[in-house]
């Protein structure tokens, strides 16, 4: 979690005998940091890989007063529905190339992704993008939104496009040039 940009890196996860049995596992990387009296940030990932093979290569988790903006990235996984490598990480399967849940308080505000040219290709599994309510969230008093502009999220083992966005969640109005949402 910051405040600012992280430009141009590669992030790769490993999983070198792609075996189910692995001992270690998680995201490329993960963004889950709850700000201290909910002063939240407003972070940018900028033209930055991801490739990923024990799991999802993004996992977010929103909270209140922040912003994440994914931007001109790539992100691909090749072991995600068989994905199960210990008791810390049983359900992190099916998950895609990208997990973002709303924060599981329902009473924070203001927490925004936006997600714009970027390609996910996910090789196994349900799903690509998935951005889904988490823990007491309330979409009637909670506030969330997502913006998805200039996007492909692909899905080979269904040989479709993968996106699955809790219902409720709001739009912005803002979202265009999708594949098939």
């Amino acid at each position: 979690m910051t405040n600012g940009t992280i430009k141009g890196i590669k992030f790769v996860l490993t999983n070198d005998a792609q075996v189910l049995s692995a001992t270690q596992g998680g995201y490329c990387a993960h963004i889950d940091c709850r700000t201290l009296n909910g002063v939240g940030y407003d972070m940018t990932l900028d033209d930055c890989d991801f490739e990923s093979a024990s799991g999802p290569c993004l996992g977010i988790g929103m909270h209140q007063n922040c912003k994440l903006t994914i931007r001109r990235c790539n992100l691909h996984t090749t072991l995600d529905a068989s994905y199960n490598p210990h008791s810390g990480y049983r359900n992190l399967v099916d998950y895609g190339v990208i997990f973002c849940h709303t924060s599981t308080l329902a009473t924070e505000i203001n927490q925004q992704i936006v997600i714009e040219d970027c390609i996910g290709v996910c090789d196994e599994g349900r799903r690509s993008l998935w951005i889904s309510t988490a823990g007491d969230y309330d979409i009637a008093s909670g506030y969330f939104h997502y913006t998805l502009i200039r996007n492909v999220f692909w899905n080979n083992e269904q040989d479709a496009p993968a996106y699955d966005i809790s219902s409720g969640l709001i739009a912005n109005p803002m979202n265009f040039g999708n594949n098939n949402i």
